[in-house]
Order: C-alpha cells, then structure tokens, then sequence
C-alpha cells in the first residue's frame, strides 16, 4: 500500500487498522502515488482523485465516504505592489465563481463551499 503520509496516518487510525498494515505502508517519493501503482510497485494507493485518473495503468474506485475526506484548502490573494491588481482581483472573482467550479469538477476536483 502507498500512501503520501500524513492524512493517511490518520485515517488508518480512525479505521483502526493502523497497527495491522503500517508495516507494509510504503511512502512513495519523487512521483505521484498512482504512477508506483501503474508501474506494479505497489499494489493499491491512496492519493487525490485528480492525481490518480489521468494515470494509465490505474483504476480509480471512488471517493472515501465523506467522513473520511479531508480537503486542501488554498489561498489567493492580491499583493498591495501588484501593478495588475485589477486584472488579478477579476481573476479572484473568476475562480470563486460557479463557471469556475463547473471547470474544477472536470477534474475531479471539488470548488469551496460558501
């Protein structure tokens, strides 16, 4: 089993399982989760759901149920010396809108909730 670390820690500890398997977690550098997956180095990963569907040679199974998810959070801000700072807030706007979020689900990735 290959995991990026930490959130995965966790959730075997919620799943109570941590102890079983930690012994045969393997910790994947240098390469996304789903590429050792599709090259047979592991046998099954756990990573984000847009790193793993473009990968040939995986197959994607589905969400964990959504007590088990935890979400990246990023931020976007404007710089105060920003010589754009109109262009940059029209940007803002545009990622935080619902055309926006259309565009992220594409990719199997999910927009904030307001």
């Amino acid at each position: 089993m290959a995991s990026p670390g930490p959130y995965n820690t966790r959730l075997f500890q919620k799943l109570g399982i941590y102890d079983q398997i930690k012994d045969k977690i393997k910790i994947i550098q240098g390469k996304p989760v789903a590429v050792a997956v599709a090259d047979g180095e592991v046998e099954i990963g756990i990573q984000q759901t847009n790193v793993i569907q473009p990968v040939a040679g995986t197959q994607y199974l589905g969400p964990l149920p959504p007590d088990l998810i935890e979400y990246g959070h990023f931020g976007v801000a404007v710089r105060n010396v920003s010589k754009n700072q109109d262009v940059a807030r029209e940007l803002i706007k545009f990622m935080t809108s619902p055309e926006a979020a259309a565009l992220l689900r594409k990719t199997a990735m999910e927009p904030p909730e307001r």
